[in-house]
């Protein structure tokens, strides 16, 4: 669980749909329960088969990539800001303080993210691809430090919002149910204790 299921999660937080990592990922996705303590399982795997199946028809593709341009990519007013400095920033505003904070982190552990746009670092998917990075590494402690003072002082909030949106199909509130399970495990795992931040939205 602790590379595969962020790696999954990740890809599927970040790209779109009908992007190749996303297709490549797919057999992987019904593998996904398994990854969890038995307890998860069962929830996780009903939850995934419906994914799977909506991203597996293609006639649902032009609906999925409509919802993952509203949620992910900042066209029109974004009812999910999936950038950890929309939550913590006073301002509630993209590449604030804590995007810098983050981008000093990743310099200092060695990880410089390209991804060929000017992007905030501190989007949802692009860091549980950090921290998987970080876990194959065998860099555990600066993983730690990634989840407690970067990531989930503001991603539990994050995909409780995603939850609530209203007027899209169950895909991506599926995900945000899975990716929100997973975190809530790796806290109790990892003996995790997240850093208490105040959040503006």
């Amino acid at each position: 669980m602790i590379t595969l299921v962020p790696r999954i999660l990740g890809f599927l937080f970040y790209y779109s749909p009908s992007h190749p990592s996303v297709e490549a990922i797919l057999p992987a996705l019904c593998d996904l329960p398994e990854q969890f303590e038995p307890k998860h399982q069962e929830k996780v795997r009903t939850l995934v088969q419906e994914m799977a199946g909506q991203i597996q028809d293609s006639a649902k593709h032009d609906e999925l990539a409509g919802e993952f341009s509203l949620l992910f990519e900042g066209l029109g007013e974004m009812p999910a800001p999936p950038w950890g400095s929309v939550y913590l920033d006073k301002e509630s505003i993209v590449m604030g303080e804590s995007t810098v904070e983050y981008r000093r982190f990743l310099a200092s552990n060695g990880i410089a993210l390209d991804t060929h746009m000017r992007e905030p670092d501190d989007q949802f998917g692009l860091m549980l691809l950090a921290f998987a990075q970080f876990m194959e590494s065998e860099k555990f402690d600066a993983s730690a430090v990634l989840l407690e003072q970067h990531l989930l002082p503001w991603a539990l909030r994050y995909l409780e919002v995603l939850q609530q949106v209203e007027g899209i199909s169950p895909f991506y509130p599926n995900l945000a149910k899975v990716a929100h399970l997973y975190l809530t495990s790796l806290v109790e795992e990892l003996e995790l204790s997240p850093a208490e931040k105040p959040l503006y939205k």
